[in-house]
């Protein structure tokens, strides 16, 4: 809230699943905000190459990698994650 002066005030509200109001008053002059929380809903991710998961015996080439992401609320990033292992099924690092 700026008061004619420019002060400010500031506060945190943590607000549950059901509706609710918050009365602000500041001296004689006073609000009223409601809130009504939406709930977020999971980002959903789809794989689109390779069609499934893939081992490669030797490191050779390249392989395409391709996934659709949505969200409800939109996505700032996403990123590919994967496993580089050698010999008996240790992983180790990527390069």
């Amino acid at each position: 809230m700026t008061t004619s002066e420019g002060y400010r005030s500031y506060s945190q509200v943590v607000v549950g699943a059901q509706p609710m109001a918050l009365r602000l008053t500041d001296g004689s002059r006073e609000r009223l905000v409601a809130m009504e929380p939406v709930a977020d809903q999971p980002p959903a991710v789809a794989l689109r190459e390779p069609a499934r998961d893939t081992v490669l015996r030797t490191p050779a080439g390249r392989v395409a990698l391709r996934a659709d992401a949505t969200d409800d609320y939109g996505i700032a990033s996403a990123a590919f994650e994967y496993i580089v292992s050698s010999g008996e099924g240790r992983p180790t690092r990527p390069p």
